[in-house]
């Protein structure tokens, strides 16, 4: 997979990261919908809630590592489940 992931906050796009890569996107306090999409393939959608100058990394994580299980996973993935493309999850900072 070589294209980028389109990044939507509120069912707003904001932007794409592309594989290997991170980006930042600016949000106001409060809570929002967070999801990535390729094409007509999306990750499910995740909920935050955002204090003030608040940072909440997460790690979108797209089928293709070298697990055979995880090659035949864009293939049923795009059959039977359009919303459940990749992985979607926040991640530590360690703080």
């Amino acid at each position: 997979m070589v294209r980028g992931l389109k990044v939507y906050i509120d069912e707003d796009h904001v932007g794409s990261v592309a594989r290997g890569s991170s980006s930042d996107f600016n949000v106001s306090p409060g809570t929002h919908k967070l999801y990535v999409k390729m094409d007509w393939c999306s990750s499910q959608p995740v909920v935050i809630n955002l204090d003030k100058d608040e940072e909440v990394p997460f790690l979108a994580k797209p089928p293709g590592n070298n697990s055979v299980a995880v090659l035949f996973k864009p293939l049923f993935g795009r059959i039977f489940n359009f919303n459940d493309f990749c992985d979607l999850k926040e991640i530590s900072l360690g703080k």
